[in-house]
């Protein structure tokens, strides 16, 4: 919870001395495929995330927002397989991500349809998760589980870069469709002589309403 307050008043921050005016907010949720750095025979692991979105466009091309997001299931899983032997780990991690973004939107205010590029740097704060270790030979597995907090540390950075259109429901109200890539830049093991850093890519959905505008629609 703490960390929660902690990124809304980053978020609030950022935004501030920030008029009204083209400023919009919405919900937004999203899946995707997380790994990490340093890792062999690693095996597809679907994540989800689920927050808000904040966009404030200042001339017609151009604008900065930021998102407060729970993304749930990051981390990686990995498996070996040798005969009737096999060995798989997970890695499950809870992260408040809370990415800063400068976008450049195609087309014309009131376009139906307007595509966007964006990038900018990406906070995390590690909330939880757990560890999994099977191995199985035969019929017999053995399972080690863990706290993802022991193999992890708690501050992620990094930046996110991505793609996507806005498509316009009704006045000042769109849909968001984002393709995005989320690639961390520091060491997150607790272990020597490691080098894991976060990935992430996947698709997000959500709905954006306005806080106010400058210029109406066509």
């Amino acid at each position: 919870m703490k960390k929660m307050l902690l990124a809304c008043l980053v978020l609030a921050a950022t935004m501030q001395g920030v008029s009204a005016q083209n400023l919009s907010f919405g919900p937004t949720i999203g899946v995707g495929h997380s790994w990490m750095t340093g890792f062999e025979n690693v095996k597809f692991k679907p994540s989800v995330n689920v927050g808000g979105t904040l966009v404030y466009s200042f001339v017609s091309h151009w604008g900065v927002g930021a998102d407060i997001r729970a993304s749930f299931l990051e981390g990686v899983r990995t498996k070996t397989e040798n005969g009737n032997a096999s060995s798989e780990y997970k890695m499950n991690a809870t992260f408040l991500r809370v990415p800063f973004k400068a976008y450049y939107f195609f087309g014309e205010y009131g376009d139906r349809v307007r595509p966007k590029l964006y990038a900018g740097p990406s906070l995390g704060f590690l909330l939880g998760g757990k560890t999994k270790l099977e191995n199985t030979s035969g019929s017999t597995t053995n399972t080690i589980e863990g706290d993802t907090k022991d193999v992890l540390k708690s501050f992620d950075f990094g930046f996110v870069a991505g793609a996507g259109l806005n498509y316009r429901l009704k006045k000042n109200t769109w849909l968001n469709v984002d393709l995005n890539y989320q690639n961390g830049l520091v060491d997150m093991s607790e272990t020597p002589n490691s080098f894991n850093a976060t990935r992430n890519i996947g698709v997000n959905v959500g709905v954006t309403f306005p806080l106010g505008t400058v210029v109406p629609d066509k």
